[in-house]
């Protein structure tokens, strides 16, 4: 059977040819390993949540019913997990799935950013080559992200920074970043979005909450100022980084700065 309903968007359905393409010994092996990426539970099998989740990752755009739909066509055996061999039959299709969208997110950040056409192909050929360092599965992951930023001579032991531009980008928390998420933050830290509002401040906010609780605390500017002060080869006593963030927290009603007073 080489026709199966693919859905874009939702409500809309169109006829979408299975690839031909077949895998060879080497991408073969590569794909079992983007398969266990995806089989979180490690049970042999890609269950109905995790593709939900695996779809998410590769920026496939489907309602629920949708993606059970398409989740149905793969399950071949009907077992109710889409297995390796399931996986490497349809990995090609997946991905000229996941081509089409990304033609249509190329097509809205262009009108909803200032970056150029050309600009944004740049950004999408960059993107591919970070998001297959590890595990050729379309998003950039944590590490992915850390190896792109050591390359781009940030010090390895500055977690901090590493760990709050992560947080920035991955914009719906999911643990990896999508092409959209990574040029429409690049847009947004470059001044390069279409209207103006407080999003670059509400994205550096993101840097400075450690801990993820929508609040910068006294624990978090501690953690800060090691990371700071580490990344500058001084090694500074942890009594007198916690007078500094004391002093600094003093006049902060609560001792606390939500996103509202960071913002005004």
């Amino acid at each position: 059977k080489l026709q199966f309903l693919y859905f874009i968007g939702k409500g809309h359905m169109a006829k979408f040819i299975k690839s031909s393409r077949r895998p060879g010994v080497a991408e073969a092996g590569r794909i079992r390993q983007t398969f266990k990426h995806y089989d979180e539970d490690t049970d042999g099998g890609i269950s109905k949540s995790e593709f939900i989740k695996m779809l998410s990752a590769l920026g496939i755009r489907l309602s629920e019913e949708d993606s059970m739909a398409l989740f149905t066509e793969m399950d071949l055996d009907k077992s109710g997990k889409i297995e390796t061999g399931e996986f490497l039959d349809h990995y090609y299709t997946l991905l000229s799935l996941a081509e089409l969208e990304e033609a249509k997110v190329m097509q809205e950040l262009t009108s909803t950013t200032t970056f150029t056409r050309s600009e944004i192909e740049a950004m999408h050929t960059n993107f591919k080559r970070i998001s297959k360092m590890q595990c050729d599965d379309g998003i950039i992951d944590k590490q992915e992200f850390k190896l792109m930023m050591l390359n781009g001579n940030v010090a390895s032991w500055d977690s901090f920074l590493l760990d709050g531009l992560f947080r920035m980008f991955d914009t719906d928390k999911s643990g990896g970043i999508t092409f959209e998420e990574f040029v429409k933050n690049l847009s947004i830290y470059h001044n390069k979005v279409s209207s103006g509002g407080d999003e670059k401040e509400m994205l550096i906010f993101q840097i400075y909450d450690v801990d993820g609780d929508n609040l910068i605390s006294e624990g978090d500017i501690a953690n800060v100022l090691v990371d700071c002060f580490n990344s500058n080869h001084l090694f500074v006593d942890k009594k007198y980084v916690d007078e500094i963030v004391k002093a600094t927290f003093d006049s902060i009603e609560g001792g606390k700065v939500c996103l509202i007073t960071w913002l005004y």
